[in-house]
C-alpha cells in the first residue's frame, strides 16, 4: 500500500519481535546486519522511574552504537 501510494517500489517494512525485553538492542542490531537498511524506525515507550535509574534506555544504545540513521519516534 505504501509503494503505491507514494509511488515509490523501493520502501519495504519489516516487524521483529523479540523473545524478551532485554533482547531489543541485540534484535535490532542483528536486523541491520542481515537486512542491511538505510534507515531504522523505532517506536520508544514510556518508562518508568525504575526503569530510567535500573535500565538503560534500548534506543539511546542504538542511536549511539549503530552505523545508519535511527528514527525514534515516541509511542503514544
Amino acid at each position: 500500500e505504501l509503494r503505491t501510494k507514494f509511488d515509490y517500489p523501493n520502501i519495504s517494512l519489516h516487524f521483529v519481535h523479540t523473545n524478551g525485553e532485554n533482547e531489543t538492542t541485540q534484535g535490532v542490531e542483528l536486523f541491520i546486519k542481515c537486512y542491511k537498511p538505510d534507515v531504522v524506525a523505532m517506536f520508544m515507550r514510556e518508562r518508568t522511574w525504575f526503569d530510567k535509574i535500573f535500565d538503560s534506555s534500548h534506543t539511546e544504545s542504538l542511536v549511539f552504537h549503530a552505523s545508519l540513521p535511527i528514527l525514534a519516534l515516541k509511542n503514544k
